[in-house]
């Protein structure tokens, strides 16, 4: 993780014009990274000059100091005038909304400048006594103190609003993304899916109780790591129970009752944003953000918490970071003690062999279902489903944008037609007597 952040970073920050559009989504993903809210709408982007408020969120217990317990109502300025801007919405919720509406709701008004008055003006509001359950303001000061507890939302705003170095670690939400579009179509979280519901399931469950270790393997490290970045994600393309006798070729049997309910909603409204943004990735069509079965809000509280780590350097500092997270290390032979102590999930990927303990392979049906809903027609998705099913890997290579996934150097060599047998012998199994026969000849 990068230095961190102070309230002069967010100052200055605030100067630019963009910040307006990106202190929502900043807010969102602090709440998400401390709460898990029943309900939570904000707005960000091009949506923040709507009318209405800037934000609602729904609680029970909240996350003191940060989030207030029960219902809350935001508003946002990124001005040098915050005093001027917190006194205009204030009044504008009071005459917008009868003392009954307002019982029970906490005003909070964010501002991402300093504002060393900004008790004084709660005490002044608190004796008009216009029926608010409370009234707080969360300026520059304490929008730092709250980065410093959520590592991967401070390595987003540090590296892709700041231009900082984020050295060794990325959160598993923009991991994702820029995994997924290294290939033309973009790589759909659902995808990595298909035919997984029972893994889905498993690892969903483990993540909500006790923190431990777990181990995700598939064809590669990468898959792996996709995997569970889109199982906090998207929702399965359908969620399906294999019948007896049916293979993962065989097509979909719907099964009454077999999905999980929904049971909480996250508002993401950020329209008209650029699909190739970095900064704006929230709303990418092919990250899906959990929407997923299960409890979204649940899930996206997860997703900002979950960081990979890439070196150990990097897993020294977060692996000792007192707030929960659910560490991902890409890097050889990690150690998780210190990081289970502290009280994070370690999730292990790893590339398995066929005969290990592996993820299936995806579901070449409803992978096609999968390429159909990200817009590709009938045959195209059918195509891509099939090698999906084969090798995900190479069906990156095969479509990977130009530049951004290449073959290997020995691939295009004289020796690849000797190299090739020698790799795939790795991946036979020793107990299978025509693995055996073969790798003889």
């Amino acid at each position: 993780m990068t230095e961190l952040l102070t309230a002069t970073d967010l100052e200055l920050w605030s100067e630019r014009n963009d910040s307006r559009e990106h202190l929502p989504t900043l807010v969102r993903r602090l709440i998400l990274a401390v709460a898990a809210p029943e309900t939570l709408r904000m707005p960000a982007a091009e949506a923040v000059g709507l009318p209405g408020l800037d934000g609602e969120v729904t609680s029970p217990s909240g996350a003191p100091p940060f989030v207030p317990g029960g219902r809350s109502v935001w508003e946002l300025g990124t001005g040098r005038d915050p005093e001027d801007k917190a006194q205009r919405d204030y009044r504008k919720r009071v005459e917008g909304s009868t003392r009954d509406e307002r019982a029970g709701v906490v005003f909070v008004f964010v501002t991402s400048r300093r504002w060393p008055g900004s008790q004084e003006w709660v005490d002044r509001r608190t004796e008009d006594d216009d029926g608010w359950a409370g009234i707080r303001v969360l300026d520059a000061e304490d929008l730092a103190a709250w980065l410093a507890l959520c590592p991967g939302v401070h390595r987003w705003l540090a590296s892709e609003q700041l231009g900082r170095d984020p050295h060794g670690v990325i959160g598993l939400r923009d991991w994702y993304r820029n995994w997924a579009e290294r290939t033309r179509p973009t790589i759909p979280a659902a995808l990595l899916l298909a035919g997984r519901d029972v893994h889905v399931r498993r690892l969903r469950d483990r993540l909500r109780v006790e923190p431990g270790e777990q181990v995700v393997a598939s064809a590669s490290r990468d898959e792996s790591v996709a995997f569970v970045a889109a199982s906090l994600m998207a929702k399965p393309p359908h969620d399906t129970t294999t019948m007896p006798g049916q293979t993962s070729e065989d097509p979909p049997v719907d099964v009454p009752g077999g999905s999980e309910e929904l049971v909480g909603t996250v508002g993401d409204t950020e329209p008209g944003k650029p699909s190739r943004s970095s900064t704006t990735a929230e709303g990418d069509a092919a990250t899906g953000l959990a929407r997923a079965t299960g409890a979204p809000a649940e899930l996206e509280a997860l997703l900002e918490r979950a960081l990979v780590v890439e070196d150990v350097r990097a897993w020294r500092r977060v692996a000792a970071h007192e707030s929960p997270m659910v560490l991902v290390p890409v890097f050889a032979e990690p150690e998780i003690g210190d990081a289970l102590r502290a009280g994070h999930h370690v999730v292990l990927p790893r590339a398995g062999r066929p005969a290990d303990d592996r993820l299936p392979r995806l579901h070449r049906h409803l992978a096609r279902e999968t390429w159909i809903a990200a817009g590709l027609d009938h045959d195209r998705a059918d195509e891509y489903g099939r090698a999906a099913r084969r090798s995900l890997a190479s069906l990156r290579r095969r479509i990977g944008r130009p530049g951004w996934l290449r073959q290997p150097p020995w691939a295009s060599d004289a020796t690849a037609n000797l190299l090739a047998p020698l790799l795939l012998a790795g991946a036979w199994a020793d107990n299978v007597q025509g693995d055996l026969e073969l790798l003889t000849e």
